[in-house]
């Protein structure tokens, strides 16, 4: 079981990949904006976050840009519309390593997700 904190200003899609986490096993705390997430990062301990990066206002990137610089071994995965990992200059995979980033480009489906999960965390 890992603690897992999921990010995204869509209460749907956010709600949705909780759902999904939690009935694998993890312990997931939701966060709808990056503000809320930064303060639960800041006092909680998390083994992963997933995040939109396309949140409004760059929210999402900017959010990932904090989190890298309280905690720089977390495994990151973010979300992305499509061709919107290329211009927010997120590669399409930088790989599951400790600081590692991942991108899975909405939508996507349940196994793609807990794939991605199962290889970030990853020892």
């Amino acid at each position: 079981m890992a603690r897992i904190l999921v990010i995204d200003e869509d209460r749907v899609l956010c709600g949705t990949v909780a759902s999904i986490l939690v009935s694998e096993g993890h312990l997931v705390v939701a966060a709808r904006s990056g503000f809320e997430a930064l303060t639960r990062l800041r006092c909680c301990s998390f083994d992963l976050v997933a995040c939109d990066a396309t949140m409004a206002l760059g929210e999402g990137l900017e959010t990932i840009r904090e989190m890298r610089n309280l905690r720089a071994d977390l495994p990151i995965i973010a979300f992305t519309e499509g061709s919107d990992a290329a211009e927010a200059g997120l590669p399409p995979r930088i790989g599951a390593r400790p600081g590692g980033t991942e991108t899975l480009v909405k939508p996507f489906r349940r196994q793609e997700l807990l794939a991605l999960v199962q290889r970030c965390l990853q020892p």
